[in-house]
C-alpha cells in the first residue's frame, strides 16, 4: 500500500491532477490495484493501468462500497506498466492510498 497525496503541485490532464507509478506485472498473473480517498467527500479517485507505450488497458469503477476505484487485471506480457492515480471530478485535491496485490 502506498499513501500520497493529489496536489496543485502535480501534473494535469482534462484538468485532473494525477501521479504516474511505475510497476512490474508477470505475465499471467492477475493483480488487483484500489486507489481510495481518505476524504471520499472531497475526493472522488478514479485509477488507469497503461502498458509501457502509454496503451490504456483498464480503467476502475466502483466497488460496491462506491469509495474504492478497482481494476483487476490478468497481464498478457511481462515488462513494465503504469498505473496512474486521478480523479473523476477536475481539480480535486486530497491525500490517497493506492494498494497493489496479486490475486
Amino acid at each position: 500500500t502506498y499513501r500520497n497525496e493529489l496536489d496543485e503541485k502535480d501534473a494535469t490532464a482534462l484538468k485532473r491532477y494525477y501521479k504516474v507509478f511505475a510497476i512490474s506485472l508477470e505475465k499471467d498473473k492477475t493483480y488487483r490495484f484500489e486507489g481510495k480517498a481518505d476524504d471520499p467527500k472531497t475526493l472522488s479517485v478514479n485509477v488507469f493501468l497503461e502498458d509501457a507505450d502509454g496503451r490504456l488497458l483498464d480503467s476502475s469503477g466502483f466497488s460496491k462500497d462506491g469509495m474504492t476505484a478497482r481494476i483487476v487485471h490478468k497481464a498478457a506480457s511481462s515488462g513494465s506498466y503504469r498505473v496512474i492515480v486521478t480523479t473523476k471530478p477536475a481539480q480535486q485535491i486530497g491525500r490517497f492510498s493506492l494498494h497493489a496485490a496479486i490475486e
